[in-house]
């Protein structure tokens, strides 16, 4: 017994004689001596070697019976991810076949010129698709199947066993092709992150979220973004979303004023696969993706570069190394939430009153200078800082700053950390 098929049972020993000539019902008993050796069972047993006379006991009837196709697999020669010219089909059938006597098959899905030869046994045969073949692979997996049916051309093209009996597509025996080994739905792969295009700091116009997946999808679709979510955001915060290599990028077009903000872990991203059209070259689509949250920068803080001093304005300068965003407009007149960001040298107050009243609140905002968005404006209480430029030196807190109220944050939302324990020295503006 041998295992064509590789399925781990056994079948019946199909042969082929060197001679063209096939067996056939009148062939007289004895006429054969079979010689047989190097065979192993199903389970790889060796056979031993040995011969079997053909007699009136055994003889050979003719053969009546359609070769079956066991399967048909495609190979991504070129690996370009999709079906091209010069990629190859291996069909797998019950029993030896012969190569068409044209050494083609007359069917357009396999491209102009497609060329079928002997494959790795006697029951395998390989084509190789020609140019601008239209061939759709099976779309399913389970359960239904899809795509081209393969038809043996009723024609001199015919693929035929060693009787010279066809095989018969039109019965049950037609088959789908199946797609290379490996090859799956699309699946999120990796973190989600979100870019801040403009570097000014917050969500706006033009910012993207990267969804990375596992394989590379096919860019010539338009995907549906009413499939994707964004958790949190206000309904007048819009984006657009393409397929680029293995990732799908949402680039906002619209940014409502409540999300220009620094970009928060709340904000979620959740797809709902069918009918997306997020598909790989292979055209398979994606699946669900459940709620997952965008993965920030955590590493990267902002540090303090340099500060100065406009005396005349009580306005104090203070640039960080990127970016930033201000959360609110005001520090407490108690200097409370201040004191938890900032700290200047022994002696030096930024704003001296510890109590509500008679204190005042300490004004914040970017800098509308700096088209960096690297700055911030501090306006100070009146007679309530001590501060002496060229000396004072102005440094984040022991531990970064822990404020509970108003926050400078990057676009990730991280803020500021001391880079060194000596800071930057308060310059005259």
């Amino acid at each position: 017994m041998l295992d064509l098929d590789n399925n781990g049972t056994k079948e019946t020993i199909a042969l082929k004689l060197s001679s063209s000539t096939p067996f056939t019902a009148g062939d007289a008993a004895g006429k054969w001596t079979l010689a047989y050796s190097n065979l192993k069972t199903a389970n790889g047993a060796a056979v031993p070697n040995g011969t079997v006379a053909i007699s009136a006991g055994n003889a050979i009837a003719a053969d009546t019976t359609s070769p079956t196709l066991l399967s048909a697999r495609l190979t991504d020669v070129d690996s370009s991810s999709s079906v091209s010219a010069g990629d190859t089909i291996e069909l797998i059938f019950d029993e030896p076949v012969k190569v068409p006597a044209t050494g083609t098959l007359t069917m357009a899905a396999l491209g102009t010129g497609n060329r079928v030869a002997q494959g790795g046994a006697w029951n395998k045969l390989v084509i190789t698709l020609g140019a601008n073949p239209t061939l759709v692979l099976d779309t399913a997996i389970t359960g239904e199947h899809g795509g081209t049916a393969l038809v043996n051309p009723a024609d001199a093209n015919q693929i035929k066993d060693y009787s010279n009996v066809a095989w018969d597509t039109q019965n049950t025996n037609r088959k789908y092709v199946m797609y290379p080994d490996g090859v799956a739905a699309p699946a999120v792969s990796g973190d989600i992150t979100v870019q801040d295009n403009d570097s000014n700091g917050r969500l706006s116009v033009g910012d993207t979220i990267t969804i990375p997946f596992d394989r590379t999808l096919d860019s010539s679709l338009d995907i549906d973004e009413s499939k994707i979510t964004i958790a949190n955001k206000a309904a007048g915060t819009t984006f657009t979303a393409a397929a680029n290599g293995k990732n799908v990028v949402l680039t906002f077009t619209a940014v409502d004023n409540s999300d220009a903000t620094n970009y928060t872990v709340d904000k979620t991203v959740a797809i709902e696969g069918a009918g997306s059209n997020i598909k790989s070259t292979w055209g398979m689509e994606t699946g669900d993706l459940t709620a997952k949250r965008v993965t920030l920068n955590t590493t990267n803080v902002p540090h303090i570069t340099a500060a100065s001093f406009d005396r005349t304005n009580r306005k104090l300068y203070v640039t960080f190394d990127e970016p930033v965003f201000v959360t609110g407009d005001v520090f407490a007149g108690d200097n409370s939430d201040l004191d938890k960001i900032f700290e200047v040298s022994a002696g030096y107050d930024l704003d001296k009153s510890t109590t509500e009243s008679p204190g005042n609140p300490v004004s914040v905002a970017l800098d509308a200078n700096d088209t960096t968005n690297k700055t911030i404006v501090l306006t100070l209480a009146d007679g309530e800082f001590v501060i002496d430029e060229g000396v004072t030196t102005l440094n984040i807190i022991a531990g970064g700053a822990a404020s509970a109220g108003t926050k400078i944050v990057d676009f990730e939302g991280n803020q500021p950390k001391r880079s060194n324990t000596t800071g930057v020295v308060i310059q005259t503006k």
